[in-house]
């Protein structure tokens, strides 16, 4: 049994509907055409090697490309691009003004490190995942070599 856009806006609203309220988009609409959400199920469809025919317009047709036996990998891939969707949304202030403080950066770390767990349960759990972008330094040495002798 393949499950429907709405169904899975209602999943993705009940893991995540405090944080999307909080960057005020739409946490209440989950009759398969909430356009807040149509980037990370489109995302995870394509990181779970199905297709959507239109970005901007996902169907359920596009979620049936995903086997039903992936379809638990297809919730927990939407959460994790729809956690980064919202982080990327927040601007990491904090603010303080005579005795008032607000930790405002508080929700961007919480979804970062939602966002690294989630990873790392679709890479042990379901296997998803790429190699880690890694930085070195290549050195070339462009002096000559054995010249003492002249």
């Amino acid at each position: 049994m393949s499950i429907t856009r709405a169904e899975l806006e209602t999943i993705l609203l009940h893991r995540r509907a405090n944080a999307i309220h909080y960057v005020s988009w739409d946490y209440t609409t989950h009759d398969g055409t909430n356009a807040d959400l149509t980037d990370a199920i489109a995302s995870a469809i394509r990181l779970l090697g199905g297709t959507v025919a239109d970005l901007a317009n996902v169907v359920t047709t596009d979620i049936e490309t995903i086997p039903a036996e992936h379809q638990p990998a297809l919730f927990d891939a939407a959460e994790f691009c729809l956690v980064a969707n919202l982080r990327a949304q927040l601007i990491d202030v904090d603010l303080v003004t005579g005795p008032f403080a607000a930790k405002l950066s508080q929700l961007a770390e919480r979804l970062r490190q939602d966002w690294l767990d989630l990873k790392k349960l679709l890479e042990e759990q379901y296997g998803i995942g790429g190699i880690e972008p890694e930085v070195g330094v290549i050195e070339q040495n462009f002096a000559a070599h054995g010249d003492e002798d002249e």
